[in-house]
């Protein structure tokens, strides 16, 4: 009865975040495609302090198209962070991003994060909370972006996680660039699946909608496809 229970709840905040992802697709029937892999790996320095880094691609799927541009973006980045005694996370990490790398035009970032993460309790469903704080360093300017992230996770069979099952996760992010003469808004919404082999293990695959400068008249719209693969050390 329990484990129907906890299933059906899954279900309902599963509908809801399709529901919300559809209504956005309809805005744009031409959104641009990417695939973005990751790899992420993690060391536990004491029982407060673990250090992660990791690295990603981001890789155009229009081929064939006048706007294709082969791999678009390419980051690496490292974070320590401490857990506090309530169990929430502060961290300080460095990012490197270089835009469109195999031409001239190439552009780098330099990107300082503060980030907090904490989890609640609604109806006996834990949500995660991801807030950070960016400072993005380019060549000629900068920008300041500020990050809120609400994720939710559950097991597809059964009420806890065990090692080898599989896990479906949804998430919602809005993301505020600005600096001193402009800003913009952008939506993130991803639904994906994972997979738990091991505790050290974890193997994600996710759809995600992005909606760059919903603040303005020119809209952007992505789908971009992510795999990563997280491990300890």
């Amino acid at each position: 009865m329990i484990m129907r229970y906890t299933k059906m709840r899954s279900t309902v905040f599963l509908f809801i975040f399709l529901l919300f992802g559809i209504n956005e697709l309809r805005a744009d029937n031409d959104p641009d495609f990417y695939w973005e892999p990751k790899l992420s790996t993690s060391y536990k320095l004491s029982t407060r302090y673990t250090l992660q880094a990791g690295a990603n691609i981001r890789q155009d799927l229009q081929w064939g198209t006048a706007d294709y541009s082969g791999i678009r973006k390419a980051e690496a980045q490292v974070f320590a962070t401490r857990a506090t005694f309530t169990g929430n996370k502060l961290s300080l990490g460095y990012v490197y991003s270089g835009s469109n790398q195999f031409r001239p035009s190439r552009k780098v970032e330099n990107r300082l994060t503060f980030q907090y993460k904490f989890k609640t309790s609604f109806i006996s469903n834990k949500f995660s909370h991801r807030a950070r704080f960016e400072n993005r360093f380019y060549t000629e300017n900068y920008f300041t972006r500020l990050r809120y992230r609400l994720s939710y996770s559950a097991p597809i069979n059964g009420a806890r996680l065990d090692e080898g099952e599989f896990y479906w996760i949804v998430s919602d992010e809005i993301l505020y660039n600005f600096n001193n003469k402009n800003h913009d808004v952008e939506n993130r919404l991803s639904l994906g699946l994972g997979w738990l082999p091991s505790k050290k293990q974890k193997v994600q695959f996710a759809l995600q909608y992005r909606g760059s400068d919903i603040n303005t008249s020119e809209v952007g719209h992505a789908v971009f496809l992510s795999t990563a693969y997280y491990f300890g050390i």
